[in-house]
């Protein structure tokens, strides 16, 4: 069956796209736990992952994104966080390989930032909580996913993004490999030896 997507998604495109030209700049190194059967440099950074399954900021089978995290410890909650919803035991979500990757965007949308949130009516709180899987089983897009398409469709090159799974308010960066302009770059600093 066939997802209806959010009403709110032209919204959301139209502003992004007059929020484009004054794009935040991201220059960071971000973690990433990535499945060793997914461990070449090309699977880490090359968004396929997000093409073929949904996630809180996009929907399967219309772009490509990768999920990184602004600190290991994030990175590791966000790859447990998966496991728990379904009500598995951690060792579930084992093993992960933790990496590191370097990015650079000069056009980042940051939905940390509480103006942009409030231009996009949608809080902090429906960001970070939303049910988006309740959403998906019921052929719905959230709300997150919407915002996560409109930002690839205005043509972003990442997100910056509320982390779900703490209280401490940690940072996720959603990064389109696609839509990086030249002078941009996503590397792998810590590559996996032995699995190219």
């Amino acid at each position: 069956m066939t997802t209806s997507l959010h009403p709110h998604f032209p919204r959301f495109e139209n502003l992004f796209r007059k929020l484009l030209p004054d794009a935040s700049e991201v220059s960071r190194h971000l973690f990433r736990m990535v499945n060793p059967k997914f461990c070449k440099d090309t699977d880490i950074i090359n968004g396929e992952g997000g093409r073929r399954a949904s996630g809180r900021w996009n929907i399967k089978g219309l772009f490509c994104c990768t999920y990184a995290s602004f600190t290991p410890e994030t990175a590791l909650e966000e790859s447990l966080a998966a496991t728990r919803r379904k009500n598995l035991p951690d060792e579930k979500a084992l093993p992960r390989t933790l990496v590191c990757i370097d990015l650079h965007a000069t056009k980042a949308l940051d939905l940390t930032d509480g103006k942009i949130r409030q231009r996009c009516r949608v809080s902090m709180q429906q960001m970070r909580y939303e049910q988006w899987w309740i959403e998906n089983l019921h052929n719905r897009e959230a709300v997150t996913q919407a915002l996560g398409r409109a930002a690839f469709q205005a043509g972003f090159e990442a997100m910056l993004v509320p982390s779900s799974t703490d209280t401490h308010h940690r940072t996720n960066v959603i990064i389109f490999p696609e839509l990086l302009l030249k002078g941009s770059y996503l590397d792998v600093l810590t590559p996996i030896k032995g699995k190219e």
